[in-house]
């Protein structure tokens, strides 16, 4: 397993729970992370904004304005959503043996290890394949046929 891998794991403390996240900390690494920022042994992942913010249709642009932007770790580049670049945990940790620090995608709606803490490699059940359905719940809930099977 390495940094930029989706896994699926079982939550900690809900194992009849399946989460799929990315690693962004291997075993030794230190993470640290400000908000929606990180940084693993003192370096930033690169990112570049992808699109203009936006907001919830139907909504006021000052209440729910997001950003999709591109990240690279561990040599893949990926899609991230951030909704506020402020909002979130402030700290340091180091990863234990045996242990992941993951984040989701989705920045500030993902129940990640900066919430639950870092994910024992036993919790690790695999590694996602595709996207087998794919719903946007913001404004009016559509299917997202782009990246079905993707």
């Amino acid at each position: 397993l390495q940094r930029g891998d989706l896994v699926l794991f079982r939550h900690p403390e809900k194992p009849d729970e399946i989460y799929v996240k990315r690693i962004v900390g291997v075993p030794g690494d230190e993470v640290a992370f400000r908000g929606q920022d990180i940084s693993i042994n003192g370096v930033t992942p690169a990112r570049r904004a992808v699109d203009q913010p936006w907001s919830a249709r139907g909504k006021p642009r000052w209440l729910t304005v997001a950003q999709r932007f591109e990240e690279e770790l561990g040599g893949r580049s990926y899609s991230i959503l951030i909704t506020d670049l402020e909002a979130g945990p402030k700290d340091i940790t180091t990863v234990p043996e045996e242990s992941y620090f993951v984040m989701g995608d989705n920045r500030n709606v993902s129940l990640d290890s900066r919430h639950i803490g870092v994910i024992p490699r036993r919790n690790i059940v695999g590694i996602p394949r595709f996207v087998w359905w794919s719903v946007n719940k913001v404004g009016s809930e559509r299917i997202r046929w782009e990246r079905i099977r993707k």
